[in-house]
């Protein structure tokens, strides 16, 4: 196998994980039982909505309030909410002073601000009162229907799960089709997952979590980068249960511009790869038969994906130059197309056996799903150095600053985005190296890079 064929295959390795670990997912959902829910009568708690902010415009944090307000105030189990800021007084005093209108809202704040979000939750958590406490993000929108099916739960769970809905402030390409994965995500990774049997990991914003069971645990510990993975790794290797609750949402707002999506998915990447990094004994070790655990595993290290990807973009010129294929050039080019075919037709394979198994939520969205795809796979290709970056940082146990995703008027007059400038020139110099030593395997890749940087430049809001 030549250097420049194998470049083309490292490409399309992670394409072929990812759909043979979806249609792993499929066909443990499809296989599934629906399972009866014993109706019992609503059990007597209470609960605390707690929503931890630092440096959040206050339009975010009022708008978001006053769209969950009716929800809040028809709610009979929500005791209280509070506003957990770990601001300066002076933000402090106008936070409160513009939020003094709502109902069962209070607005607190940490004297000595320590641990990051995770400190502010540990804090909030060993003085709470209640038996619940459901951890939002400031733009997190829940309506009263499924705030109010948290009241009438049954069962012993750790954690009850509420899958995520995307909007979006501005209508932009960026944030339709991140609105479009968010939904698509949700399906797959976690209401399939938890049809199929999966362990169910908690989400940073929309858990419920019962408090006794996370101060049993030790809560999370200052400064976690990705609080809802770790507490799900907690949960599991500690004998705890979860349950996604299929019939409500919460919807999350999704970035509107590459450079906030950037910022967001980077942290993200390292999150999770940190969580992978320093738990892995502790999730081969745990209590879950193994097939859970080795699904868990494979869940972890989806940030890992970019990694061969930007390994590809980088070596393409460099290859190109070195290698001059020996073989014709249609012979190269059925060696490409024999790479990717059976990874459309798996691909294809996915989609008809996702549209089959939940025809209600995806009727009438295949032109929809097409065009995000396309608009995806082009956001992912020029972000790939940076999310690669960053999972093998967390991989590796580095450090990083916590920045909150930008929102609202911090979104729109935040930089462009630079990545695609750089991936255009790099891509350039690679299909120049290849068209000058007839490397076909070579040119394929880079075209597909330039294509995509190209696209999010002329298309994209960066």
């Amino acid at each position: 196998m030549s250097l420049s064929f194998l470049l083309v295959f490292l490409l399309t390795l992670p394409i072929y994980a990812v759909l043979l670990y979806y249609l792993m997912i499929i066909a443990f959902a499809s296989r599934s039982k629906d399972k009866s829910v014993v109706k019992e009568d609503a059990r007597d708690f209470s609960i605390e909505v707690v929503v931890p902010v630092r440096g959040e415009p206050l339009e975010i944090v009022k708008n978001t309030l006053l769209r969950n307000k009716e929800a809040y105030e028809s709610t009979p189990c929500v005791k209280k909410v509070v506003i957990l800021s770990d601001d300066d007084v002076q933000y402090f005093e106008t936070l409160k002073r513009e939020l003094e209108g709502f109902s069962k809202v209070e607005v607190l704040r940490r004297s000595q601000p320590k641990g990051g979000r995770t400190g502010a939750l540990d804090h909030y958590f060993s003085y709470s009162t209640s038996d619940y406490i459901l951890v939002l993000d400031v733009d997190g929108t829940i309506d009263k229907e499924s705030l109010n099916s948290l009241c009438m739960l049954s069962g012993s769970e750790a954690a009850y799960v509420l899958p995520w809905k995307g909007y979006s402030l501005d209508k932009t390409r960026v944030a339709e089709t991140m609105a479009f994965f968010t939904d698509l995500g949700s399906l797959i990774l976690y209401r399939l997952r938890s049809k199929a049997g999966f362990f169910v990991f908690p989400l940073g914003s929309g858990t419920l979590y019962n408090r006794d069971a996370i101060i049993r645990l030790g809560g999370w510990g200052n400064n976690i980068v990705q609080d809802d993975i770790l507490m799900g790794v907690k949960l599991a290797s500690n004998g705890f249960s979860t349950r996604l609750l299929e019939n409500s949402e919460i919807q999350v707002l999704v970035p509107s511009k590459l450079y906030s999506l950037r910022k967001q998915q980077a942290r993200w990447a390292f999150g999770t790869s940190e969580v992978l990094s320093r738990n892995f004994k502790r999730i081969l070790d745990s209590p879950l038969p193994l097939y859970k655990r080795m699904e868990m595993f494979a869940y972890l290290l989806q940030p890992l994906e970019t990694l061969l990807p930007f390994l590809v973009l980088v070596l393409a010129p460099i290859v190109a130059l070195l290698e001059r294929p020996s073989t014709p050039f249609s012979y190269q080019f059925m060696n490409v197309i024999g790479i990717f075919l059976p990874a459309a037709i798996l691909g294809l394979l996915q989609g008809f056996l996702l549209y089959e198994l939940e025809k209600n939520r995806l009727k009438g969205l295949f032109k929809y799903y097409i065009i995000n795809l396309g608009r995806f796979s082009a956001i992912l290709a020029v972000l790939s150095p940076y999310l690669s970056f960053y999972a093998l940082k967390g991989l590796l146990r580095g450090k990083i600053k916590w920045e909150v995703t930008l929102k609202g008027q911090k979104e729109k007059i935040s930089p462009k985005e630079k990545s695609p400038l750089w991936i255009a020139a790099w891509s350039g110099l690679g299909i120049a190296s290849s068209m000058m030593t007839g490397n076909l395997y070579t040119l394929f890749v880079s075209l597909l890079f330039m294509l995509a940087s190209l696209y999010c430049l002329l298309r994209l809001e960066l």
